[in-house]
């Protein structure tokens, strides 16, 4: 099995850890933080240029660098393409426990889009942002690398609508000689509402997957697009599990083998007769352009060795009919607030406080920031961005 590069490796032969310092950027803003550090907006003195540096705290010199650090700089420099986010630079901060990473500023994501802006939402749009993403996986495939947390805040996109695919925290090498044959790897990956049935049928999961992992998220997120809401929002494996044995029907020999195999889908689904209902939920755009819900049902096939690879995605029929994806032309506001998954936060922080002021004695519970293994409750997010609908519609 390959084996990640290791800090020497990585700062030896590539050398990419030396020490910048600050005074290289100025108008530094922070943006975000979470577990892993704090985000900040900049400019680069020497190119003009705006960037997001994302600040990493190394704990100790005996534990280094977090190997999802490495795993994200290694696949970040490693590919190079228009929709994928490019790493400018890492550098150690003069304390010697800061890791900084400087990427290009992307000021969007799809999460706050698909809840925030439903009005760019039309159908040239969706296959402009499927066109891009299938174009930036088939380059990760290709490389022989898997994304494994393909999901709506981790697609950003500029205001001209060129989409970015970021965040590769839980990525995956292997080496090209072996790609496409199934791996032994970890089930601690996708975050739970992306994350495709055969990492969800056992006690233990499935440690064996290849890019077909990556294409059932992104079925789940190209469902997202056309619903505005996820297409599969569980709060627990279990569930998640039966939220997608409710729309594609029940496992059997024809659609997937293996399901039986499995202890999980035994327990519950052995004695059951579901049938898919998935063309039925998408009924309105079945009528309106059937290639949208053929290309859908090939991505979220239950059988992981059934579904569409993402170069035969790109040559599907739905691309080349009308309306074409949109050119990259503006299709956003430049001056609107920045929509993404930080924003929710600042939204649903301001909302507990003043819960907190009206009713001190009884403080709601607001869910926390979304991690790689859980994410935000839907209705949250949708109440959050209701409350800038007014602000939204004069654009």
């Amino acid at each position: 099995m390959p084996q990640t590069p290791s800090l020497f490796s990585l700062s030896a032969s590539e050398a990419i850890f030396r020490s910048v310092e600050w005074d290289k950027y100025k108008e530094i803003v922070e943006i975000g933080s979470g577990a892993y550090g704090r985000v900040f907006s900049a400019v680069n003195r020497q190119t003009n240029e705006l960037v997001a540096i994302k600040t990493i705290k190394l704990a100790n010199d005996e534990e280094g660098i977090p190997i999802s650090v490495i795993r994200e700089i290694t696949h970040l420099r490693s590919l190079k393409h228009d929709n994928i986010v490019g790493l400018r630079e890492v550098f150690i901060n003069d304390d010697g426990c800061t890791l900084c990473m400087v990427m290009e500023y992307v000021p969007h994501d799809l999460s706050g889009i698909v809840n925030g802006l439903n009005n760019v939402l039309d159908e040239a749009f969706v296959k402009s942002v499927m066109q891009q993403l299938l174009s930036a996986l088939a380059c990760i495939h290709d490389s022989g690398s898997l994304h494994c947390d393909l999901k709506t805040s981790n697609v950003f996109i500029h205001a001209n609508g060129q989409v970015k695919l970021g965040d590769f925290n839980l990525s995956r090498k292997v080496h090209p000689e072996e790609f496409g044959v199934v791996q032994h790897f970890s089930r601690n990956i996708i975050t739970l509402w992306y994350r495709p049935p055969e990492l969800l049928v056992d006690q233990f999961g499935s440690s064996r997957y290849g890019p077909e992992v990556d294409m059932w998220s992104m079925g789940c997120i190209f469902a997202e697009l056309l619903l505005r809401s996820p297409l599969f929002p569980g709060n627990t494996e279990v569930e998640q599990l039966f939220k997608i044995i409710q729309l594609l029907g029940t496992a059997n020999q024809r659609n997937w083998p293996d399901a039986s195999k499995h202890q999980t889908y035994r327990d519950h689904f052995s004695n059951k007769v579901i049938p898919n209902t998935l063309r039925l939920k998408f009924k309105d755009f079945a009528d309106y352009s059937p290639q949208i819900v053929d290309l859908l049902e090939k991505l979220l096939k239950l059988d992981p060795r059934e579904r569409i690879s993402a170069r035969e995605a790109l040559k599907h029929p739905w691309f080349n009919q009308a309306p074409l994806p949109k050119d990259t032309s503006v299709i956003l506001p430049s001056y609107l607030t920045p929509f993404n998954e930080n924003w929710v936060k600042q939204q649903i922080k301001l909302r507990q406080e003043e819960a907190e002021k009206q009713n001190p004695k009884k403080r709601k519970e607001y869910p926390k920031a979304s991690t790689s293994s859980s994410c935000y409750n839907h209705h949250e997010l949708e109440n959050s961005y209701s409350s800038c609908k007014k602000k939204i519609k004069q654009y």
